[in-house]
C-alpha cells in the first residue's frame, strides 16, 4: 500500500489518560487528561488470552465463607464463546455498534441494534462505580481509562454504554509528536498505515459529517493499535474488580 507522505501537525497536549465523572443523574459528563508519566518504557504489548481473564475470585478475609469473582456483562464479555457478542469496530462511533443475539428455534444468530436498556445496564457483576480500564495492545506508557462515579451513597453503577464511550473517545483522542516519537520505528509504519485504512472505512459509511471530522484530526490513538479494532472482551485483570482490560482483534475489512 502506497503511504502519501504527508506533514502532520501535532496537537500542543496529549491526551494520555481520559477520566469520566460520572454525575448520580444524567447530566452532560466531564472530562479530564493527565500529563505523560515518567516512565521510559516503551513498545507493543502483547494482548493476553481472553480465556484467561473470565473471572477473577475475590480473597475473603475468612476461609469458610463464600469467594466473590467479578465478570463482565455478556454483551462485554461472553465465557460460552470466550469473546463477545458486540460487532464494533471502535473507529468509528458507538452507535454503529451492533450486537448477535441468539436466533429463534435454533435458528443462526441474528444481528440487531443495541438497544437502550443493553447500553443502560451495569458493565460488570458485582456493579462497580470506578472502573481503571487498561488496553494492553497499546504501548504501556498510555495511562489507563478511567470511569469514576461522583461520590453519592446511591449512585448508579458505571454502564455498559459508559464503557463504550469513554473507550471510544480515549481512543479518538489526538496523538502528541512526544508520544508518536516514543513508539518504536515499526510501529510508526502501522500508524501511518492505520491512518489511511480509518478514513476508508468512515467514508464507507456515507457519514459525511465523521469523514471531514476525521480528515482534519491527524494521527489518532486509536492508529496505534494497528488495525486491530474489533471489540473482542472486557475482562478483568485484578481481584479487587476496579481493574479491567478491553481486547481488541483486527477488523474485517
Amino acid at each position: 500500500m502506497a503511504i502519501q507522505n504527508k506533514r502532520v501537525h501535532f496537537p500542543a497536549s496529549p491526551y494520555l489518560n481520559t477520566v469520566k465523572f460520572i454525575e448520580p443523574e444524567p447530566v452532560s459528563p466531564t472530562w479530564s487528561d493527565s500529563s505523560l508519566p515518567d516512565s521510559d518504557s516503551s513498545g507493543p504489548s502483547t494482548p493476553p488470552s481472553t480465556s484467561t481473564f473470565a473471572s477473577r475470585p475475590l480473597p475473603s478475609a475468612y476461609d469458610d465463607e463464600p469467594k466473590m469473582s467479578f465478570s463482565a456483562h455478556p454483551l462485554l464479555f461472553d465465557s460460552r464463546t470466550n469473546t463477545s457478542p458486540l460487532v464494533w469496530n471502535v473507529e468509528l462511533p458507538t452507535h454503529y455498534a451492533s450486537v448477535l443475539r441468539p436466533g429463534r428455534k435454533g435458528k443462526d444468530r441474528d444481528l440487531s441494534d443495541l438497544y437502550p436498556t443493553d447500553l443502560s445496564t451495569a458493565a460488570t457483576s458485582p456493579a462497580m462505580t470506578s472502573l481503571d480500564i487498561h488496553i494492553p495492545q497499546l504501548p504501556p506508557f498510555w495511562k489507563p481509562i478511567q470511569l469514576r462515579r461522583r461520590s453519592d451513597s446511591h449512585a448508579r453503577p458505571i454502564t455498559v454504554g459508559e464503557v463504550l464511550e469513554a473507550t471510544h473517545y480515549h481512543l479518538q483522542s489526538r496523538m502528541s509528536e512526544q508520544e508518536f516519537n516514543r513508539v518504536p520505528d515499526a510501529m510508526r509504519r502501522k500508524i501511518q498505515v492505520s491512518v489511511h485504512r480509518r478514513l476508508d472505512a468512515a467514508r464507507r459509511t456515507g457519514d459525511r459529517a465523521l469523514v471531514k471530522t476525521l480528515e482534519h484530526a491527524g494521527i489518532l490513538l486509536v492508529d496505534a493499535l494497528g488495525g486491530a479494532t474489533e471489540f473482542a472482551a472486557f475482562v478483568p485483570m485484578s481481584n479487587s474488580g476496579d481493574s479491567w482490560s478491553i481486547i481488541f482483534r483486527p477488523a474485517q475489512h
